[in-house]
């Protein structure tokens, strides 16, 4: 009847879960339109297209189009002025420099703008080419590009052509405003880009970047003497920065996650300053202020539809105050709001409170949410669970492990030698060669693997008669000998490795010198030393190693090979007895790590772990390049929040499940254990083949407790940034204070994780229950 039940008691379960999944992922979230867009219409009457824009001194904007079109505006371009036409000819480009205001169109006409404010006819004489850019690089000194590649300096008297060797076209020409006009560059289709250093006078042909020799580029700006920056007509940004070479000669693309929107043709960048940049394309504006890396789109909705590439050119007035301009006399100026222009980017029209007629849209919008924040606490959740159950089981296992120093000394002396004259010196220098710490503990970890191979290999293949306790390779250091190299050890390890060919490694006694004396640097006084981890943790480490290293260290050194109990008299002939030959060291560190893990409250240790010594950073760093290519392990290890998380739950829960395995293996009869090394067994095979095995299924109740507890405490994580289902919570709160709904779902949320967990362990204690052990 018991399992009947159990079986219903799954498949309801099952039932109800499927039906929770279907409901929360068949839901899709719908956005809700509270952006208006960050520019304005400007009524320009006049309906010819206007093709550029450019801002000069103070509030003085200027605008070209097509037929001759010349317009001004004198307050930032809030209204304008329409100009005395001088030419029909379509102006298509325009560049100012010190009061100098050059206009280039089709047909070869060059106009520029007179002290008087009118304008000077400038043009190439006899050239009917159409001309596509303009710069000015002094006030005597203009250069102009147009169709076949074509390039043209006015020295404030005559023209001059540059002839190149090249079928490309050009399409943009910048020159640094400072300078003296020295640097320039001109870029063009099929990844053209030319770059000059004299003013003009000679033009080098640059490579550029492999991801875009193929591509069109459309426009650049060459902001100053050290940044430059360019894009193609299919939204690929290039950078040049003058680090190793001047501007222009180096080129690398800042985007590798571009705007994959086909349907764009972008035809120009502005750099308003080193990060920020304004691209613009068809029926398309959009700001970066992180150097090209992301964008914001902005919002272009108040255009009607159907006018393509509506947004030909825009210009900044100081940075945040911008003026655009399209076809059919489109003027755009950016928006104010209570700081000012908006830099044309999107505005929120304030904070409005959703309002739900029913619970049905509610879910409808926020299940999603919910479910996303679900499977990032899945994520930790089972992470946590497992590294948590590796380290609480390693730790039970070293707290229970009977090797005291005596034992180490007696039996183990090859071995100890070896560890600490070999393996760890090897292991730091390794270290100190990569520059990297984590290279420490790799090592190690491969040098004893590495040891236990050739041992079983030894024991195996030369002498099969050899146990655990026989030396180290069948190697036995003499009788005679082993009392001078156990007090040599000791020795070592109070003062360390000398230097030697340039390798010194501290002994215990050092370290606390040195960490004594870096504490005093800190300027505290008396009590406030308890902080000293926190000021020095890098001292504070250095303290506590030396402390654990200078004990054994002074015991080996003073030994005299009997391994004798200390008595110390006081009072009336009463004595006090110590062992220091008794002391555990595997037990000591797990006792440690337990100690700290269970003695400081969760949300602090998330918080130190990630802000503090930065876990989820480090690990990120140390893994960098490993998993490229593996889809799940490259997105795990590239979020150093997710690190953190998973990090900080595993060493929590470590902590608690290692005193639950640890009683489980303390309930083992200790004749288990005898009559385990009577057969030849060592130590760690008894503990995995007889003691574990029996100790885990003991124990599978309480070790299911901390795994709940774990779920319910994943719940922390939240403090450090990480999206998990309270998190969620409290987002979907915020935004539409529907209290009751919103914690909820929370709660059935974590219900049915937790109660997912509790069948499952509940199946695998009944599966391995030992027969007759327990009164159920």
């Amino acid at each position: 009847m018991g399992e009947f039940g159990s079986k219903n008691s799954i498949k309801s379960f099952l039932i109800v879960f499927s039906i929770f999944i279907i409901l929360i992922t068949s839901t899709q979230v719908q956005a809700q339109n509270s952006i208006e867009s960050g520019w304005e219409i400007v009524n320009s009457d006049v309906e010819n297209d206007i093709v550029n824009v450019i801002s000069t001194e103070g509030e003085i904007v200027w605008a070209f189009g097509r037929n001759g079109l010349i317009m001004n505006s004198n307050d930032k371009g809030l209204t304008w002025s329409i100009n005395n036409q001088i030419t029909n000819e379509n102006l298509t480009s325009s560049d100012y420099l010190n009061g100098n205001l050059v206009v280039v169109g089709d047909n070869g006409k060059v106009i520029q703008l007179t002290e008087d404010n009118g304008w000077k006819d400038i043009s190439i004489p006899g050239i009917l080419t159409n001309l596509k850019g303009v710069a000015v690089t002094s006030e005597d000194s203009i250069f102009v590009i147009a169709n076949n590649s074509r390039l043209w300096n006015y020295d404030g008297i005559s023209w001059d052509e540059k002839i190149f060797d090249i079928s490309n076209e050009f399409n943009s020409i910048s020159f640094i405003d400072s300078n003296n006009g020295l640097n320039g560059i001109i870029v063009g289709d099929g990844g053209l880009i030319l770059t000059t250093i004299d003013g003009g006078v000679n033009w080098e042909l640059v490579e550029s970047p492999e991801e875009i020799m193929d591509s069109n580029i459309n426009s650049v700006d060459l902001f100053s003497s050290s940044k430059a920056y360019a894009i193609t007509d299919s939204g690929e940004i290039i950078i040049s920065r003058s680090l190793e070479t001047s501007i222009g000669f180096d080129w690398d693309l800042v985007n590798e996650n571009r705007i994959t929107n086909n349907e764009i043709n972008f035809v120009n960048i502005k750099v308003i300053n080193p990060l920020k940049v304004i691209i613009t394309g068809t029926n398309y504006v959009a700001t970066s202020k992180d150097g090209g890396n992301t964008f914001e789109e902005h919002n272009l909705s108040l255009i009607s539809n159907g006018m393509a590439n509506f947004v030909n050119d825009l210009t900044f007035i100081d940075g945040y105050c911008g003026v655009a301009v399209g076809n059919n006399g489109l003027i755009l100026l950016t928006a104010q709001n209570e700081y000012g222009c908006t830099e044309g980017l999107d505005q929120s029209v304030g904070f409005e409170i959703e309002e739900f007629n029913n619970f049905g849209t509610f879910i409808d919008k926020y299940a999603p949410w919910m479910l996303d924040g679900l499977m990032a606490t899945m994520k930790i959740v089972g992470f946590g669970i497992l590294f948590g159950f590796l380290i609480g089981i390693t730790l039970a296992m070293c707290k229970t492990a009977p090797t005291s120093l005596k034992n180490m000394i007696e039996s183990h002396l090859e071995r100890v030698i070896f560890f600490s004259w070999l393996v760890i010196p090897f292991s730091v220098l390794i270290s100190r060669h990569y520059e990297n710490l984590m290279f420490t503990p790799i090592t190690i970890i491969i040098a004893l693997a590495l040891t236990k191979f050739i041992e079983i290999y030894t024991k195996n293949n030369i002498n099969n008669e050899l146990n655990d306790r026989e030396g180290l390779f069948g190697f036995i250091i003499p009788s005679d000998n082993r009392l001078f190299l156990t007090r040599s050890l000791g020795l070592s390890l109070i003062i360390g490795i000398p230097e030697f060919v340039g390798f010194e490694l501290k002994g215990g006694l050092i370290m606390i010198i040195n960490s004594i004396n870096s504490f005093r640097s800190l300027d505290i006084n008396g009590i406030e030393y308890i902080f000293s981890p926190v000021g020095d943790p890098i001292g504070f480490s250095y303290l506590l190693f030396g402390i654990g290293i200078l004990i054994p260290g002074i015991l080996l050194f003073t030994s005299n090979g009997k391994y004798s109990d200390i008595e110390i008299s006081y009072y009336k002939d009463n004595k006090i007895k110590i062992k220091p030959w008794e002391l555990r060291p595997l037990n000591s560190i797990a006792t440690l790590y337990t100690d700290m893990f269970r003695n400081t409250p969760l949300v602090v240790q998330f918080l130190f772990l990630h802000f503090g010594i930065e876990i989820g950073m480090r690990i990120q760093q140390a893994s960098d390049g490993v998993f490229d290519g593996i889809p799940y392990l490259a997105d795990m290890f590239s979020d150093r929040i997710y690190l953190s998380a998973i990090c900080a739950l595993a060493m929590n829960s470590g902590a608690y499940q290692c005193e639950t395995l640890r009683g489980a293996i303390a309930a083992i009869p200790s004749g288990q254990m005898e009559a385990g090394r009577s057969i030849g067994l060592t130590y760690i095979q008894t503990m995995r083949l007889i003691i574990l095995p029996q100790s885990i299924r003991i124990c599978i109740p309480p070790l299911g407790n901390e795994m709940v507890n774990l779920v319910l405490n994943s719940s922390l994580a939240m403090v450090i940034g990480y999206t998990e289902l309270t998190r969620q919570g409290k987002l979907i709160n915020a935004i539409t204070f529907q209290i009751t709904w919103t914690w909820g779902m929370v709660m059935i949320s974590y219900f049915v994780v937790t109660w997912a967990l509790a069948l499952v362990l509940r199946r695998i204690e009944n599966k391995t229950r030992i027969p007759g052990l327990g009164i159920i």
